[in-house]
Parts: C-alpha cells; structure tokens; sequence
C-alpha cells in the first residue's frame, strides 16, 4: 500500500551506485598498477597477430568476470546479513525473481565492461618494441595524470560520502533527542477513553508525579485538521489542530509570545479561548501579534474561537516541514491521553507499576497503554538498525578508497627498489626513505582534502536545507573526520 517517492529512491541508489562507481575506479586503478607485469604478455599477444580490439575484448572480460564473481559474493553476504541484522528491509522480497536477477546479472556486467574498458584501452595501446626491449613510456600507463586523479577522486568521494553520513546521523539524532520545540523530559503518556479526569486526580497524587495534562493526540506525528476563516467573507484555510489543557502546555514548555496559556477548567464543555501559533495570524491576516488576541476566527466555517494566547512557530510534527497553522482548544470530548510529567527521572518499571494500580481502579479489564515520551520520540526519528548498516556502508567506502590507495602505493614502492638501495648505500636512514616514499600521497590526500571539504559542506549542507528544523551543518566535524581519514591514509 505504500510506495516510495522518486527522489527517495534516487537519494538510495545513488548511494548503492556511488559505493559501485568507487569500488571501479579502484580496479581501474590496480589494474593500471600492474600494467608493467602485464605489458610483456601484450608485447608477445601483438608480435603472434593479435589485433588491438582482442585485446581490449581480453581485458574487459576479465573485469566482466571479477564482478559475476563478486556479485556471487554478495549474494551470500546478503543471506548471511539477512540472519545476522535486524534491518527490516533485508527481509523484503521481490515477486519476480526472474526480473530481479535478470537486472543483477546485466548490472554487473554493465559495471565491468565500465571498469575494465579504460585499462583495456591503455594496455592495448601498448608498443610490442618498446615491450620486449623494456621500455616503456611512463606516461602510456598514465603515471602522473590518472593514477594520481583516480587517487584523489577515490579520497574526495569517500570524504563525501563519510561527510553525508554523519550529518545524516546528526539529523537524525537531533530530531530524536531535540528538546527545544517542545519538552520530552520526564514525560509519559497514558491512552484512555474516559474517566481521564478521575485518573488524573489520583496520578497526580503520586509522589513522583509533578503535573500532568490532556492532549488529543502527543506531539511528533499526525494532528486532526480543521478549516479556518477570519470571518465568514474570508477564504477557508487548512490547519492543525489539537485539543489539550493548560496543563498540557505547561509540560511541554511551549513558548507563549503573548497572551495566555489555554484556561484552566475541568468542565466538559469547549472552550471558545484558544491558543494559536504565529504562522495562522500571518495566514488569517493578523499582522501583530499583541494586537491578535482577544480577536475572533472562525473554526470549520461556524464556531467563532476567541485568541487568548499565541506561541512562536515551533515544529510539533515532521521536522522536515515548516510551522503550520496551529490551533490548541480546551476540549473534553477530544481528550484521549494523558500527559504526565514526573519531577525528576523516575525508574520506568516502578513508575508503570504504580501507574497500573491507578488504572485497574477505573478499567480493571483493559491493558494499560503507557509510553515513555522521550523514548518513543527517540524510536521514531532514529533509525538504529538502519543507521548501523549505513555504518558499514560508510567502513567499506573507506576500506575500498584505502585498497586502492595500498595497490598504488605498493606498485609505487616495487618501482623504486634500486632507487632505495642506492639510498640506503649512500647513507640514508629508513625514516628518511619512508618520507620520500610518502610525500607524494601525502599531497594528494591533502589535494583531497582541499577539494573535499568545500564540496562535502556543500553537499551536506543542501542535505540539511532539506529540513526546516535542523541544527545545521557541523564543520568542526567535517574537519575531524577528514583529519582522521588523513591520518589513517598516512598510516596506509
């Protein structure tokens, strides 16, 4: 019944693609560093008749072949993974299986004959006299240019990806533990169908408890929706509304910028005063909010509410949307939780269990339903198991950039043994030589770097821009993390 919009999809395969396109580059990479090893059999294959594009075929069917292999691999990873993780999606199937492999099976073909075409171009390109006398131009296998660029592209791609990840998980994370739209601390939810004011007469004389209050439904999810019109002349808009009491208010610390704080009552009958964000004066047509209270507003074209407060705009649904017109109403006959807060943290189970003993007084034949707020507000924005598989997600990008760079520097390293040697007969120490050796990868991570950081704020900050309520891009962060991508790289 639910199906996932285009740009979420993209946002996920572009991951999935993004994780395959390194993982190419990397056999672009280690391919061209063992294309010395390979130049004399391409020297020989030329000098016994054989044409360039065999070759190129050759090549490109080797990597073909390394990617069937790997996505036999992955398969099993995949059963193993569906056992061992507790991701929903892992267990998610596909109706036809045929269509299914039929894309794995061209997909990975498609990848290979990409990642083995430009080493197949370069190595076929090969002079059989130059390869069987030895000499072969550094510049055939792209010794400066594309090693060194694939090298930087791999360190600014994985730099990104690790960047979005964990902004991703600070999103996340702020929206799970967020406590300045409203308060989450030490508050528990209790769902009932009536007697909500003999139950809080009698919770509210627990120890522990310091307030507690009605709402229609809590804050983070949906709201009922209502129509509202300056007056009966005006146009109909559309805005959330909620049925709570001051005390619900006062819980949850919503900042009131002027006015009142919804009636204290315990009748059962409506109240006409009601609390409304700025959002709805702007939307109605009040432009000062001092002067907005006390004025009236019609309610699904024919209840005349009086504003007896407003609150700043502040988001009590998805994070991702700005403030709507909001409506909040002392209004009995809407009252389905409440809304308890304790004053100061309580142990969860002891507190139930005295909450229960309340409950069976008044419904000795139904389950008690109670939450606690704060974590029912952390399950729902916080992703855990998918945010350890993005985890593992984010290790094997590094893993796949730290592979390559390994490839290329042993290849690097193999190329200048005489070079060492005669270092070394010449005095010189192993410290010395390790520095030599490095210093060149050594600037292109900081190449990287350079071209990382600009461009992973960037993306993390069009990331961010795609929620109204976010705490922003954190660049302390992003440099902490290439810095240690930095350092692993140097170790490397």
């Amino acid at each position: 019944s639910y199906v996932d919009s285009i740009s979420d999809l993209a946002v996920n395969f572009a991951f999935a693609l993004g994780l395959l396109i390194l993982a190419a580059f990397n056999y672009i990479n280690l391919t061209l560093a063992r294309s010395i090893n390979r130049a004399k059999e391409v020297g020989l294959r030329k000098t016994v008749g054989a044409l360039r594009y065999q070759l190129i075929i050759q090549f490109i069917c080797e990597a073909v072949l390394m990617t069937l292999l790997s996505l036999v691999a992955g398969y099993v990873i995949l059963q193993l993974l569906k056992q061992l993780s507790y991701v929903n999606w892992f267990s998610w199937e596909v109706d036809n299986q045929f269509v299914l492999w039929a894309s794995f099976i061209l997909f990975t073909i498609l990848i290979g004959a990409l990642a083995g075409f430009i080493p197949a171009n370069i190595l076929s390109k090969f002079k059989p006299v130059n390869v069987l006398k030895g000499n072969i131009a550094p510049a055939a296998i792209g010794k400066t240019g594309l090693r060194n660029t694939l090298v930087v592209i791999q360190f600014v791609a994985s730099a990104c990806f690790i960047f979005v990840l964990f902004t991703m998980l600070g999103q996340f994370r702020y929206m799970a533990t967020d406590n300045t739209n409203f308060n989450r601390k030490n508050i528990y939810n209790i769902a009932a169908p009536a007697n909500l004011h003999l139950l809080q007469h009698d919770i509210l004389e627990n120890k522990n408890v310091l307030q507690a209050g009605f709402v229609s439904i809590p804050f983070g999810g949906n709201s009922a929706k209502a129509i509202i019109k300056k007056n009966k002349q005006g146009i109909g808009l559309t805005a959330n509304y909620y049925a709570a009491d001051a005390g619900f208010v006062s819980n949850m610390n919503l900042p009131i910028v002027a006015g009142n704080n919804l009636l204290t009552s315990s009748g059962d009958s409506a109240s006409r005063f009601v609390l409304v964000n700025e959002q709805l004066l702007s939307a109605i047509g009040f432009k000062n909010i001092h002067e907005a209270i006390g004025k009236t507003f019609l309610l699904n074209n024919e209840e005349e509410l009086i504003i007896n407060g407003v609150l700043s705009n502040f988001c009590y649904g998805n994070y991702q949307f700005a403030a709507e017109p909001l409506i909040m109403q002392y209004n009995p006959s809407q009252f389905h939780v409440l809304n308890i807060k304790t004053k100061n943290k309580v142990d969860d189970a002891v507190f139930k269990s005295e909450m229960n003993s309340i409950w069976k007084k008044y419904f000795p034949h139904e389950e008690l339903s109670f939450s606690n707020y704060q974590e029912d507000m952390y399950e729902r924005y916080f992703p855990g198991g998918d945010m350890k598989f993005m985890g593992m997600f984010c290790a094997a990008v590094l893993v796949i950039a730290l592979m390559g760079l390994l490839g290329i520097v042993n290849y690097h390293t193999e190329s200048r043994v005489k070079e060492v040697g005669i270092r070394k007969v010449l005095g010189a120490t192993v410290k010395q030589i390790i520095g030599e050796l490095s210093k060149g990868f050594v600037k292109l991570t900081l190449i990287a770097a350079a071209i990382a950081l600009p461009v992973g704020y960037t993306i993390c900050y069009f990331f961010i821009k795609l929620f109204a309520y976010s705490n922003g891009v954190n660049i302390l962060l992003l440099s902490t993390l290439f810095a240690a991508i930095f350092f692993i790289a140097v170790i490397i």
